[in-house]
């Protein structure tokens, strides 16, 4: 080792070691580990299997926990899985994903004040547009004169001067 290390001070070679150390830690973190697997009657089993496609995978893009492959989505699956064994229903499994993650992982979130915005906004800006589309059309219908008898008369002898 000192033959390699022959160029580097002595002095520094704790601190070496010590970044070798650090720099190896995220490695060993992305290790899977075998999981005990969690038995599922087939009630449970369809149960687990309907609620999957509606939560959200915190991680992916609009991606379900039952497409998903991130870590995160597979450590989600495998709580739901021992929640259902546990005996726990779907609204209680539910209810613990959002004080855990919040109204995002579900996708259709309930309706309360905290997403209100989220559900009335598109209605909202719907009537702002017809608002503004219908004063933009009273401006128009407005700034455009309708013809009088002046203009006719205007155009005839215009059109007789032309002759």
């Amino acid at each position: 080792m000192q033959r390699l290390l022959h160029w580097w001070p002595s002095s520094r070679l704790p601190i070496l070691g010590l970044l070798l150390v650090m720099l190896s830690l995220p490695l060993q973190a992305q290790i899977e580990r075998e999981r005990p697997s969690i038995p599922l009657t087939a009630s449970q089993q369809a149960r687990y299997s309907a609620m999957l496609p509606n939560l959200r995978c915190m991680v992916c893009q609009n991606e379900s926990l039952a497409a998903s492959q991130a870590p995160l989505a597979v450590d989600l699956r495998y709580q739901i899985r021992g929640l259902l064994a546990k005996g726990d229903s779907d609204a209680e499994v539910k209810q613990y994903l959002v004080d855990r993650y919040g109204q995002y992982v579900l996708y259709k979130p309930r309706f309360e004040p905290s997403t209100w915005l989220l559900w009335l906004g598109p209605l909202l800006l719907l009537m702002i547009a017809i608002f503004i589309a219908l004063r933009l059309l009273r401006r128009r219908s407005r700034a455009v004169p309708a013809s009088s008898d002046v203009d006719a008369a205007a155009l005839k002898r215009l059109l007789e001067e032309d002759r």
